[in-house]
């Protein structure tokens, strides 16, 4: 069994994993720091939380999912009595997140049509609970790799050894296959009232597909929206790559994994309350941050 302290460096260190699946191993964490303390209650269960919350809302600042996940630690340990208290909200999540994947991926099923040819960016459990979902519908999935950790290539076997027909190309060979999609799906690391944060190479591919006239959509459960606007950390926009083959004498290796896209480029927001337009994000943004 795995120690919080190893599953808090894994959360850290992971570079390739979507925020749904971040946000399950962030929910071990704190299932196996009680684990860890025992018996706890009271002030130190209090002092305990928001350890816990600080450690998670710092792992990864650019995903909502786990600064709320840290935010609602600390609202917990306001009034916190037992560990059972806190072991209520951990199985809360843990349902609630899949039930919101579930309707996800049956509202995406309304909006992709059968044998469309459908290009995705990166690799998450949503993408996958959509992937899944729509099978019998026949759909082509059209996948780069999603440079620099290469994570479309997770999603892209996923598919295929599920049956789907299943297209993976590099980012820029994707760029010359973009005429034969039909529309452009992504998940989303967080959402704010202006934008999305994503896998680099989001904004390009919505901004042709937009262009285009054609469907741009994004799926996301309601718990990576974001009550301001989330910046990217230096060092999550910049990652230099160690080997060999990427050093330089005298430059630098830029290898950036997330972005931000304007809301204005999508067309429809997935969600387990619903499909939302960029007219109606803010509407749900104010539900969701009631």
């Amino acid at each position: 069994m795995e120690s919080s302290r190893e599953i808090l460096d894994s959360i850290r260190t992971d570079a390739v994993s979507g925020s749904s699946v971040l946000f399950q191993r962030a929910v071990d964490f704190v299932e196996a720091s009680l684990d860890e303390q025992r018996e706890v209650s009271g002030d130190v269960l209090a002092c305990l939380l928001a350890e816990l919350a600080d450690k998670i809302g710092s792992a990864h600042p650019t995903m909502a999912a786990l600064t709320n996940l840290a935010a609602r630690l600390r609202k917990l340990a306001g009034r916190v009595q037992d560990s059972d208290d806190v072991r209520r909200l951990t199985s809360e999540l843990r349902r609630y997140q899949a039930e919101s994947l579930h309707r996800i991926a049956q509202l995406a099923s309304e909006l992709i049509p059968a044998l469309a040819k459908v290009m995705v960016i990166s690799d998450s459990g949503t993408l996958r609970a959509i992937v899944k979902e729509i099978l019998p519908k026949e759909v082509t999935w059209i996948v780069p790799e999603s440079r620099p950790d290469c994570e479309g290539r997770n999603l892209a076997k996923y598919a295929d050894g599920l049956g789907a027909a299943t297209i993976l190309t590099t980012d820029l060979a994707a760029f010359g296959m973009v005429n034969k999609a039909d529309l452009f799906l992504c998940g989303a690391d967080s959402v704010s009232r202006e934008a999305v944060i994503n896998k680099v190479g989001t904004r390009a591919f919505a901004a042709w597909f937009a262009s285009a006239g054609k469907d741009v959509l994004c799926a996301f459960d309601t718990f990576k929206i974001s009550p301001r606007e989330v910046a990217i950390p230096e060092l999550a926009a910049s990652q230099p790559q160690d080997s060999p083959e990427f050093k330089l004498l005298h430059g630098k290796v830029v290898s950036p994994i997330f972005e931000t896209c304007s809301i204005s480029c999508f067309t429809h927001f997935i969600t387990e309350r619903g499909i939302f337009s960029p007219d109606s994000v803010d509407s749900l943004i104010d539900d969701v941050l009631v």
